[in-house]
C-alpha cells in the first residue's frame, strides 16, 4: 500500500496518496502512521494535524517498545507542537538509549525552555565526561555553557557556530542548527533563529529533528 500511495505521490495525485496511506495507518493495529505524516510533511497536502497526533498516539502506546529512531520522532513531534513537558521525558529515555552531546543538548534546551535552570546546566555538564565531548556538537554544547553561563539574553556567537558547522556532518549540521534556533528564539533573537531553522532545510539530507524544524517555521508563517 505505501508502494502505491508513493507511485500516486510521483504522478500528483495527492488526495489518492493520503487515502492510501491514512487506511495504511488505521488498517492494521500496528501500523505506524509516520508515513502520512512524512507524506503532509514533504508535499504540503492532507491533514498534517490529524497525522502528527495519530503518530503520536502510536509511539505512546508502543510504551517500551520504542528505539532511538522511535523516540526522536516522538519528541520532535512533541517539540513541533511546543509540548515541551512531554518532550522532556522522551529525551532522556533517548539519552539513556544514546548517550551523547545532542541527546544532551536536547534535554538542556527544554530545560530552559521550561525554566529548570539546574537541570539544564546538569545536562549540558554531562557532555563533558562524554567520549564525543570534541564532537561538533560537543564543541557546540560548551558555546551553549558559556552563554547559559553569561545570562541575560546571551547566545552563542553565529560566527563561532558557524565555525563548528563547517567540520560538521550533515545530520550534525541540523542538530546543532535545531538546537541553536530554539535557544536563540528563547533569548528573544528571532531572526537569528530563523536563520538556523533555514538553514536547517538548505542541508541536503533529511533527519527525524526536520520535523521540529518544520512545524517551527509553518509556525513563524514560512513554508518549509
Amino acid at each position: 500500500m505505501i508502494a502505491q500511495a508513493q507511485a500516486r505521490t510521483g504522478l500528483g495525485d495527492f488526495d489518492g496518496a493520503e487515502q492510501l496511506y491514512a487506511e495504511e495507518a488505521d488498517h492494521y493495529s500496528d501500523g505506524n502512521p509516520i508515513d502520512w505524516y512524512n507524506f503532509c510533511a514533504a508535499t504540503g497536502h492532507g491533514d498534517i494535524t490529524t497525522a502528527m497526533q495519530k503518530t503520536i498516539d502510536y509511539y505512546t502506546r508502543q510504551g517500551d517498545n520504542v528505539d532511538k529512531t522511535d523516540l526522536m520522532n516522538l519528541g520532535c513531534l512533541y517539540l513541533g507542537q511546543n509540548r515541551y513537558s512531554d518532550a522532556l521525558p522522551v529525551f532522556q529515555r533517548r539519552m539513556k538509549l544514546v548517550p551523547g552531546p545532542v541527546s544532551a543538548m536536547h534535554v538542556a534546551i527544554i530545560d530552559e525552555v521550561l525554566h529548570d535552570y539546574p537541570a539544564r546546566d546538569a545536562a549540558l555538564k554531562q557532555i563533558e565526561n562524554l567520549p564525543q565531548h570534541d564532537s561538533p556538537p560537543g564543541k557546540f554544547a560548551e558555546l551553549l555553557q558559556g552563554a547559559c553561563k553569561s545570562g541575560g539574553n546571551v547566545i552563542p556567537d553565529p560566527a563561532a557556530v558557524d565555525a563548528i558547522l563547517k567540520s560538521a556532518q550533515p545530520v550534525d549540521q541540523i542538530a546543532i542548527c535545531a538546537l541553536a534556533a530554539q535557544f536563540a528564539e528563547d533569548h528573544g533573537h528571532l531572526p537569528q533563529s530563523i536563520s538556523y531553522l533555514k538553514r536547517c532545510i538548505e542541508v541536503d539530507y533529511y533527519t527525524e529533528e526536520r520535523k521540529w524544524v518544520d512545524e517551527s517555521l509553518r509556525q513563524k508563517g514560512i513554508d518549509p
